[in-house]
């Protein structure tokens, strides 16, 4: 409850610091005026938010996945010095399926190739 209180504040609080900013600075107001080039009402400044929006989420998403090969490298490490044999293999890429390391699995494997 108190997450979309907060919420709720900030979105009032920047729409009353953008009206303080545009009375200040008048020069920038058209900024914001509808253009209707395309057919649909928008204003002009659309174009800088969609922009922003890439940016942004790309920059994220190029962070979290720093964050996920830093942490696959350290566990890694952890893993080959206690003494798991399977470390770099396990560690090296995301697993997009099951996969086994075991002897049953590797038998189980061979055996149903047709050779």
């Amino acid at each position: 409850m108190s997450k979309i209180i907060i919420f709720l504040v900030l979105s009032i609080a920047s729409l009353i610091g953008e009206e303080l900013f545009f009375s200040k600075h008048a020069k920038l107001a058209p900024l914001y005026a509808n253009s209707a080039k395309f057919g649909f009402s928008a204003p002009k400044l659309y174009g800088a938010t969609i922009f922003i929006n890439v940016v942004v989420s790309c920059f994220v998403m190029m962070m979290l996945g720093g964050k996920v090969g830093s942490a696959r490298k350290r566990l890694a490490e952890q893993a080959k010095k206690d003494g798991d044999k399977d470390a770099e293999i396990m560690f090296a890429l995301p697993k997009m399926q099951a996969e086994g390391f075991s002897d049953r699995y590797v038998y189980m494997h061979v055996s149903t190739v047709n050779l």
